[in-house]
């Protein structure tokens, strides 16, 4: 058997930099909570447990004015104002490309749009996402389209950081045909518009 191993293995710049920022504050700070892990990597969250994270269901469950980590995906306008309630010292370990996908999505919603984000409706970034604008609508696939009953005529589209591209572009090509007037915003990150092109090398490779 012959493995092929792509130049992009192994974690993205938004991982190793949320990863970073936790160990920093774990040597001087003990009482770190999270209500998500803080990538999705069992290992790494693991590590991180052994080392002192605390993980409880609900910021609510955070005793006052200790620290609140929140991770590498983002999390709701709502969850930051709650944190601000019981005055955590909050951590943000959020990928600034992450963090730009939020300030797109509400600047699209300011201006008139409504705000479709193509994404894994359950996925925590996707979530993070929907929460910071007032009526968005997440679509996963094409098939979505058909259960939206009132297409609105003025869409702002963006999607998940680690979205296919061509799953993107399909759902893209489908709007502009329903919509008079559909404003896309290419959000995909860099890196992994690396690593798909590469897993496409590669596959002609087996």
């Amino acid at each position: 058997m012959k493995i092929h191993l792509s130049q992009y293995a192994g974690f993205c710049f938004g991982v190793k930099r949320a990863v970073r920022i936790a160990h920093e504050h774990l040597k001087k700070d003990k009482d770190i909570y999270i209500i998500e892990d803080i990538v999705h990597n069992r290992y790494v969250s693991e590590k991180l447990k052994k080392e002192g994270i605390k993980k409880v269901k609900d910021v609510e469950d955070i005793p006052k004015k200790n620290s609140f980590l929140i991770n590498a995906h983002g999390v709701a306008k709502a969850i930051y104002e709650k944190a601000k309630k019981r005055d955590l010292k909050i951590i943000d370990t959020t990928c600034p490309i992450v963090k730009n996908i939020h300030k797109k999505a509400v600047d699209l919603e300011k201006e008139g749009y409504r705000v479709i984000i193509i994404g894994d409706r359950d996925h925590a970034e996707t979530q993070g996402i929907l929460g910071n604008v007032k009526e968005g609508i997440v679509i996963e696939r094409v098939k979505d389209l058909g259960k939206i009953k009132n297409i609105p005529s003025k869409i702002g589209c963006i999607s998940q950081s680690t979205q296919d591209i061509e799953n993107v572009a399909s759902i893209i090509h489908e709007l502009v045909k329903k919509a008079e007037e559909v404003k896309f915003i290419k959000t995909i990150c860099k890196e992994i518009e690396k690593r798909q092109e590469e897993i496409k090398k590669l596959s002609k490779k087996t």
